[in-house]
C-alpha cells in the first residue's frame, strides 16, 4: 500500500470518528477557509459559518441520530 493510501484511510477514519460523535468542532477542522460544502438535498454552503450551522442543525436531534457506517471504502 502506498503512503498516500494510508494517509487518506487515516483521514477517513478520523472524520468518521468526529462525525459519529456529533463533534462539530472536530468536523470543522476538516474544512479549509475557502471550503464549499454541498448538502445532500442540493443546498451549497460557501463559508465556514454557514457550513458550521449546517452541521449543528444536522446534529440537533431533529433528524434523529445521524451516523456514517462505512460498508465499502474506495480510495
Amino acid at each position: 500500500m502506498s503512503n498516500r493510501y494510508e494517509q487518506l484511510a487515516k483521514l477517513e477514519e478520523q472524520f468518521l470518528a468526529v462525525f459519529n460523535n456529533a463533534d462539530v468542532d472536530g468536523i470543522m477542522r476538516f474544512f479549509a477557509d475557502d471550503a464549499i460544502y454541498g448538502e445532500v438535498h442540493g443546498k451549497v454552503r460557501g463559508d465556514l459559518a454557514a457550513i458550521r450551522k449546517s452541521f449543528e442543525k444536522l446534529f440537533s436531534g431533529q433528524f434523529g441520530e445521524v451516523r456514517f457506517e462505512p460498508v465499502d471504502t474506495f480510495i
